[in-house]
C-alpha cells in the first residue's frame, strides 16, 4: 500500500526522492565549479596570448619610442597593464556575465508573468544604459587623472 493510501499515484519512496534531490544538487555545484575553472583558464590563455603581443608590438618599436620614453615607465606602464589584465579583469568580466544572465533571467520570468511589466522593464534597462554611459565616461576620465599623476 502507498504511504498516502492512494492506489493511482506512484510513490517511489523518500529515499529516492532525497538520492534524487542530492544527485540535482551536486550537479549543480560541480556544473558551477567546472564552468568557473573553464572561464578563468580560457582568460589565462586569453592573457597569455595579450603578453605576448604586447612584448612583440614593444619590441617592433621604432627606436624614436625608446629615447623618448625612460625604460622605467614603459615597465611600470606595461606592468600596471598586465596586472590589471590578469588579477582584475577575469573576475569583473565573471560577475558582469553572471548578472547580466541573471538581470535577463529575472526580465524573462517577470514578462512571462505579466506582460504588461514589459514597458516598466524597458524603461528601467533604458535608464541602466544611460547610467552606464555616464559611468564610463567618469571612468575613463579618473583613469586618465590616475595616468597623469603616475608620471609626475
Amino acid at each position: 500500500m502507498k504511504k498516502d493510501g492512494n492506489d493511482d499515484d506512484e510513490y517511489l519512496g523518500e529515499s529516492v526522492y532525497l538520492w534524487i534531490y542530492g544527485g540535482a544538487a551536486f550537479a549543480v555545484v560541480a556544473g558551477n565549479l567546472l564552468r568557473a575553472f573553464g572561464f578563468f583558464t580560457y582568460c589565462s590563455r586569453i592573457s597569455v596570448n595579450i603578453h605576448n603581443e604586447m612584448v612583440t608590438s614593444v619590441v617592433r618599436s621604432p627606436t624614436k619610442f625608446f629615447d623618448d620614453n625612460p625604460s622605467g615607465r614603459i615597465m611600470n606602464r606595461f606592468t600596471k597593464d598586465l596586472g590589471s589584465m590578469d588579477e582584475l579583469l577575469p573576475p569583473t568580466f565573471f560577475d558582469m556575465i553572471m548578472v547580466f544572465l541573471q538581470l535577463f533571467g529575472v526580465i524573462g520570468i517577470v514578462i512571462a508573468s505579466n506582460v504588461y511589466m514589459t514597458i516598466p522593464a524597458v524603461i528601467v534597462l533604458g535608464i541602466l544604459f544611460i547610467l552606464r554611459k555616464y559611468y564610463i565616461g567618469t571612468a575613463r576620465a579618473i583613469k586618465r587623472i590616475e595616468g597623469v599623476c603616475m608620471f609626475i
